[in-house]
């Protein structure tokens, strides 16, 4: 199995290319699969899922970057907001303190905004 968001042209010569037989392109997920599988990570993490501030996550740290919404984010996130939780001392929830800082440490900004994942932005 391979796996990559980068072009594999750039990573790997095209014999290689030729052995890998099956390739599955998986597209970026809409804002509503985007807020049903947070749903359920929150579910399988036993952290409350709360609409609210779940919207406010997304108009905070997606709609002004134009970020993309990724498959892997919803689990990294909400392992995230659970590590500093932990760390506080405070039960994990989706209150917007611990969101912010969830982020802060998932996102790397920049001072101009970019589309890859690799700068995080």
């Amino acid at each position: 199995m391979f796996s990559t968001n980068l072009n594999p042209a750039d990573l790997t010569d095209e014999a290689f290319q030729r052995r890998v037989r099956f390739r599955i392109p998986v597209d970026d997920p809409t804002i509503d699969q985007f807020a049903e599988v947070f749903r359920a990570v929150c579910k399988s993490k036993n952290v409350p899922f709360d609409f609210e501030s779940f919207n406010w996550l997304i108009e905070k740290w997606w709609r002004p970057y134009n970020r993309p919404f990724r498959t892997v984010q919803r689990r990294d996130l909400v392992n995230q907001l659970i590590a500093i939780a932990k760390y506080l001392d405070r039960p994990p929830a989706m209150d917007p303190d611990l969101l912010d800082r969830a982020c802060k440490s998932l996102f790397v900004l920049e001072s101009k905004f970019s589309n890859t994942a690799a700068k995080g932005v």
